[in-house]
């Protein structure tokens, strides 16, 4: 008997599930025993995240369960329905089917009387039930990621609910009812190009309203109708003006309009003078303000960011219930209107064509966070120092020559940001400062730092980049540390140079976590670097290193390594230990060697080896299963690594241009997940036919190789957009190469069929390997030393054994013949197995 067969009799024989009035829960079956929870007295069936594709149908035949069940809880299944039996549990107040394949909800769920919560979103709900507005308990539907094209024509007669979250779906339309509803609804990211009509009978009781990303160009009439709504987001639509009814909406504490494309704002918006808390208008054209924005009397946060504004109201100042304003990005020359906002606690003018701060702004006596960033100030008023809670500072990318002496006087500052300036010097008494958590005054013409300097003892990160300091000193309380682009010097017998930083700076700094000595022309690195046991940034690229301390491995801590455009011929044996790096940069480097220890980072997600002296790759190199971006480009390497590349499974980018790389290994159209592939400048000749494997690829860069055919196939990447085949060997192009220019921008320019093809370190070698052959004893191209030697065969023996063995290709021949047959121009299916990480993949 066959094992289906056999267990088709057992469905058969297995009893019912249990119902009338002698059921009990003892007598359900172990399988649903396993889910359920009684501690509470009350009956929690939770079923969450255990692969079943179907509800057991004890649930609601059984008496017990449906009269007592009040929680049921199926999320993260593979369900494809929720059943009509459903309905028959009369306690139930909360279903949760999130996150499974669900079609439909039942309409039975409608009978039942307690149900207060509906959670069902990430499924493939086309609709909700036409008579969900008679669940009299109803209160939360959330049908959030679905594939829903409307609401039910008559929800908004239910009297209970008061959420519905119907974002992400397909909703193009939405029921005039929904305004009776006295709840919040949110219909963001759907496809709505405006809202339905606001109807004149009735009442009007929506509170909020989320239609946010969406396709709305115009508002509907008789929005002055919505008299009870207190939050309204259209953000993020295609609005080019607001209608004056805007104003008469009494109750209205939160509007955003960010993301549209208004010209101005209507002067009746100013009439929400006793509700309006919350304004964002944003990422529009607004060229000016209304006059009377001052009669916004509450309004606590003031966004206006990224807009065309030159100027602000003339009684701009009386605004004075501001809490947070954002101006930034946008064309004003001076903020002198701002005065008088006593109760403003950040305010952020970054990205304008400020040349001064104005003295007022000493009546900001509650700021505590100011960025004026990147605009043309020169000068800090002094009145700066007198603000007593002002914490983070922003003022970089500007023209400051100095800063105020006051700075700090009577102040408690946690961060100060002054890169991108002409400061040569900064205030003395930097004691003032003690309690500066992060100081940023990198890119200045600093040449040296206050003396007190190392006594802020709060400090953690300091960055001092890109100045002119020979010599530096730092609080021990330093966790982040840069110091690059500067003249900083390793110790000579020059007086004063044992106080250089660079020198003791894995003595007295041993608590950092990241260090950038980028760009300062060290050859070595002090020894004292390794007692950094904390350290998980380290950059050391574009300086003169030829080599690594030998005890560079007690760095274990690594997750960030950046040796770029040094003078390396070899990296550390034991860098391989670092259990928890995840990027590492060598390129630039005169590396001719790649550590077979290197593939046991398995927390590696970048690697750039690029423009090295690379002339071979570790067999195992599909180990490196994180690894998201691969750059091995500029190197010397004849192939790429053919052992289970298609492990890589998390590979995005892969740049291998610029080798020698003969062909492309059999497993690479098994990188499912590869985005962006570039194996331009080198002697490939042929694509293999399953390349349509590439499921994500993107952009395909083969220029400057040696194709002499391109397989069908290519056309059938699904997510292609940019291939690249100019300057190979090309003399024609599949029939189907104009499907593909119509999904692609493809380059086939200067195909030359007589290209020669460069000499390559594999070509070399067979070379060798021929003319060693040759020059045996005995060979057909050598002279035998002695006949006494030959072996008793004869003729035979040695000699012909030699001529057999010139006829045969080399093992590394042998491997580049086979892989060249197995990618001709034709499409000659997968391997015959598939590995077992991706089978996993292919069958979900």
């Amino acid at each position: 008997m066959s094992r289906r067969s056999g267990s088709s009799r057992r469905d058969k024989d297995k009893p019912p599930p249990p119902k009338g009035p002698g059921s009990v829960i003892k007598s359900l079956p172990r399988t649903v025993l396993q889910f359920m929870d009684t501690s509470d007295g009350h009956i929690r069936m939770n079923f969450s995240t255990c692969n079943m594709k179907a509800l057991p149908e004890e649930v609601y035949e059984n008496e017990e369960l449906a009269m007592k069940t009040k929680y049921l809880d199926a999320q993260n299944n593979r369900l494809r329905r929720v059943p009509k039996g459903i309905g028959r549990l009369e306690s139930l107040r909360s279903l949760d089917v999130t996150n499974n394949t669900v079609r439909a909800i039942p309409g039975s769920v409608s009978r039942l009387k307690y149900l207060t919560s509906i959670e069902a979103s990430t499924n493939q709900i086309k609709s909700l039930p036409k008579t969900i507005h008679k669940a009299s308990a109803l209160t939360t539907i959330n049908a959030a990621g679905n594939k829903l094209k409307t609401l039910p024509k008559n929800i908004g007669s239910s009297s209970s609910i008061t959420y519905i979250d119907a974002s992400s779906n397909s909703i193009k339309t939405l029921p005039k009812s929904i305004y009776k509803l006295h709840s919040s609804v949110n219909v963001s990211n759907n496809q709505l190009r405006t809202l339905p009509a606001v109807i004149a009978k009735g009442t009007c009781s929506i509170n909020v309203i989320d239609a946010s990303r969406n396709l709305i160009h115009t508002l509907p009439e008789g929005l002055d109708k919505l008299q009870r709504l207190v939050s309204l987001n259209l953000s993020h639509n295609q609005l080019d003006c607001i209608p004056p009814t805007i104003g008469t909406l009494r109750y209205l504490e939160f509007l955003d309009l960010s993301h549209n494309q208004l010209d101005f704002l209507p002067d009746d918006i100013c009439n929400l003078r006793h509700c309006l808390v919350t304004l964002h208008a944003s990422h529009n054209r607004l060229t000016q303000l209304p006059d009377q924005i001052h009669n916004l009397r509450k309004i606590h946060v003031l966004d206006l960011s990224e807009n065309k504004l030159t100027s602000l109201p003339a009684k701009f100042g009386k605004t004075d219930s501001v809490v947070s304003l954002d101006l930034s990005h946008n064309q004003l020359s001076s903020l002198e209107r701002l005065a008088g906002l006593g109760k403003l606690e950040s305010l952020n003018a970054s990205y304008n064509i400020l040349t001064s701060l104005p003295e007022g702004v000493g009546s900001l006596v509650s700021l505590r966070v100011l960025d004026i960033a990147h605009n043309e100030i020169k000068e800090m008023p002094a009145k700066i120092g007198g603000l007593r809670h002002l914490k983070n500072v922003d003022v970089s990318h500007n023209k400051l020559e100095t800063l105020p002496d006051t700075l700090g006087d009577d102040q408690l500052l946690s961060r100060l940001n002054v890169s991108h300036n002409a400061l040569t010097a900064l205030p003395t008494n930097m004691r003032k400062l003690r309690t500066l958590d992060a100081l940023d005054v990198s890119r200045n013409k600093l040449e040296a730092l206050p003396e007190p300097f190392h006594f802020l003892r709060s400090l953690s990160f300091l960055d001092v980049s890109d100045n002119k300091l020979p010599v530096l000193t730092a609080p021990r309380s330093l966790t982040c540390l840069k110091v690059a682009g500067n003249p900083l010097r390793l110790p000579t017998r020059v007086a004063g140079d044992n106080k250089s930083l660079i020198v003791r700076i894995g003595d007295d700094l041993r608590s950092l976590t990241e260090l950038d000595i980028s760009n300062i022309e060290l050859t070595t690195l002090p020894t004292t670097i390794c007692n950094l046991r904390f350290l998980e940034k380290f950059n050391a690229r574009n300086n003169k290193l030829n080599s690594l301390p030998a005890n560079f491995h007690r760095l274990r801590q690594l997750q960030h390594l950046d040796l770029a455009h040094n003078e390396l011929t070899a990296l550390p044996p034991k860098l391989g230990d670092f259990a928890y790096l995840s990027h590492l940069d060598t390129s630039n480097n005169q590396v001719e060697e790649f550590m077979p220890s290197l593939v046991k980072l398995r927390s590696l997600q970048y690697l750039n080896f690029s423009n090295n002296k690379l002339t071979s790759l570790p067999d195992n190199f599909g180990t490196l299963s994180q690894l998201t971006t691969l750059d091995l480009s500029a190197n010397q390497l004849p192939e790429l690594p053919n052992d289970r590349i298609d492990i890589l499974a998390s590979l995005l980018v892969l740049n291998a241009s610029g080798n020698q790389v003969t062909a492309i290994p059999m497993d690479m159209p098994y990188l499912y997940r590869i985005q962006v592939l570039n194996l331009s400048a080198n002697v490939i000749k042929a694509l293999p036919g399953d390349i349509w494997r590439m499921k994500s690829l993107t952009t395909l860069d083969l220029s400057d190789n040696m194709l002499e055919g391109i397989p069908e196939t290519i056309t059938k990447l699904p997510s292609i957009k940019s291939v690249d085949i100019s300057n190979n060997k090309l003399r024609s192009f599949p029939k189907t190469m104009e499907r593909l220019r119509q999904k692609a921008s493809v380059n086939t320019s200067d195909q030359d069929p007589n290209k020669k093809e460069p000499e390559t370190l594999l070509a070399k070698k067979l070379e060798e390997e021929k003319k060693a052959e040759k020059s045996k004893p005995g060979s057909a191209g050598g002279r035998p030393k002695s006949a006494a030697k030959r072996p008793a065969g004869g003729k035979g023996g040695k000699g012909k054994k030699s001529a057999a063995a010139k006829k045969e290709p080399s093992a590394s021949a042998s491997v580049n013949i086979a892989m060249t047959e197995n990618m001709g121009t034709q499409d000659t299916g997968p391997p015959q197995t598939i590995p077992a990480p991706l089978e996993a993949t292919v069958q979900a």
